[in-house]
């Protein structure tokens, strides 16, 4: 398909761009269950007959009908890595209907996006960045979690939970006798509370999950000294085919989370093997766990104790049976017809574009001279507040644009730049009611015109520039832009 045309063949049928992690690949080789969750729901969209494509590593392994790499293999994710996947994510919007993104550190940076609709899907617990989007539709993947969105976002939550999809995987019935942990070893993801558990109902424990550099003072001080090698056994990280054996080997699976784990896709990946699952009572846990017929909720160690001893009690069948509801088919249906709402009322969803007055000035200013310019913006002013920014390093531009997306409509927000970042935060503060751009040209510049092209993607955007000369004393400068100002008003 050409590139910029968007593919319209008729009916319900929608073109979507999925954005996936750029620190691991789709679906990952060893531990995250973000791409595993991507990957099943684009298999699940492609057999609905949709156009799906997917931004992420060049060495992802995808059905979708186009991969676009933004990097060739997993990076960091440096600020300068989102910038470039947020470009290449612009370069192509106009070919989508929509764009559906599964980074949550991408997520400031499509606040910025013209064109489709935009969906993120709060896969982690990041409430210092869901509260600040205004632009996108969030998507909670629990009730739990979605119970503890609304409260603390300014963006609508999307009442429709969709839950996380996994594959229906092939099982056999030869059980080994040991319960396994299979997460990353950090205190919050319950270690020692696994191995206690494990050591007072007598069973074997094998952990398998990465130590990352900041977790690896609390495996040498509290996990390490416990770890026998015959009761309790660390395997290490387990890449995709060795999770799998571990899953299909072991009596039972616990899920021992302590902090407010969104959902947790390993306890379907248990199930869908036929294993039952031992999860603490708590978050998300009682939406996929049924007491007693595809494990155990426990209140406690004791309690997940006295559970692991009655997993023999759970039917292999039950636990299959009880998660045929997040298959793949099932999860790309709800996004589907989540999609088809979305699209059908985006007008609507759109109307509340970010208020305020933003004054872009670019140009070189000393500290007393930005005092002045500020200074008279607010005598007399209709102002309720003036803030003020400097615009310095491309990580500051998503802060900046979170800060427009918020202003009120009574606020005013100035921002000083001598960054060459201009054209980023043009494109962000065209989004707000009122703008202005002031450029100070030194004496040895020639003037120009009092317009400028700004090119976004394939699209060309006028938009107004007030040209000044710096050789004007410091007040005029001030009067001029606010007569400027007053006339735009």
């Amino acid at each position: 398909m050409p590139v910029g045309v968007k593919y319209h063949p008729g009916g319900d049928h929608l073109r979507v761009l999925q954005l996936g992690l750029l620190t691991e690949r789709t679906p990952p080789k060893r531990y995250g269950a973000i791409g595993r969750i991507l990957d099943a729901l684009i298999d699940g969209l492609f057999d609905l007959g949709q156009e799906v494509d997917l931004l992420a590593t060049g060495d992802s392994r995808t059905r979708a009908n186009r991969l676009i790499g933004a990097c060739p293999v997993p990076v960091q994710g440096s600020a300068g890595d989102l910038e470039t996947a947020f470009e290449i994510v612009q370069m192509h919007a106009q070919e989508y209907d929509l764009v559906h993104n599964h980074n949550p550190y991408l997520a400031p940076l499509l606040e910025d996006l013209q064109g489709p609709t935009v969906v993120t899907t709060c896969h982690l617990e990041q409430p210092e960045i869901w509260k600040l989007l205004r632009r996108q539709q969030l998507v909670a993947i629990s009730d739990d979690q979605a119970r503890r969105l609304r409260p603390q976002t300014v963006c609508a939550v999307i009442p429709l939970v969709v839950r996380n999809a996994v594959y229906q995987q092939d099982f056999n019935l030869n059980r080994s006798d040991f319960v396994l942990l299979l997460a990353k070893i950090a205190p919050s993801k319950g270690v020692v509370e696994a191995i206690q558990a494990a050591t007072q109902a007598g069973s074997r424990l094998v952990i398998a999950g990465p130590i990352y550099p900041e977790d690896r003072g609390y495996y040498q001080q509290y996990v390490a000294p416990l770890i026998d090698g015959n009761l309790v056994v660390y395997f290490g990280e387990a890449i995709e085919e060795e999770r799998n054996s571990l899953l299909r080997q072991c009596h039972g699976l616990l899920f021992t989370s302590l902090f407010g784990e969104p959902f947790g896709l390993v306890m379907l990946e248990a199930l869908a093997l036929e294993r039952p699952v031992i999860a603490f009572n708590r978050n998300a846990a009682p939406e996929v766990i049924q007491h007693g017929v595809n494990g155990y909720l426990a209140e406690s160690v004791d309690d997940m104790a006295d559970s692991i001893r009655r997993l023999h009690v759970i039917r292999p069948a039950d636990c299959r049976s009880s998660i045929l509801r997040f298959g793949p088919h099932e999860i790309a249906k709800m996004y589907l017809d989540l999609y088809r709402t979305l699209v059908g009322s985006k007008s609507d969803r759109l109307s509340h574009a970010g208020g305020g007055t933003v004054i872009i000035v670019e140009g070189r200013l000393d500290h007393d001279d930005k005092n002045t310019i500020v200074n008279r913006l607010t005598q007399p002013s209709s102002f309720s507040r003036i803030l003020t920014t400097a615009v310095g390093a491309s990580e500051q531009i998503t802060c900046l644009t979170i800060k427009m997306a918020n202003l009120e409509p009574d606020e005013c927000l100035v921002c000083w730049d001598s960054s060459g970042l201009l054209p980023r935060v043009i494109r962000a503060a065209t989004h707000c009611q009122k703008f202005l751009h002031i450029k100070l040209l030194e004496p040895e510049r020639e003037r120009v015109n009092d317009q400028a092209v700004l090119r976004t993607g394939q699209a060309r955007e006028v938009y107004p520039v007030l040209v000044l000369s710096r050789e004007l004393p410091v007040a005029q400068l001030a009067d001029q832009i606010v007569g400027r100002l007053k006339i735009q008003v």
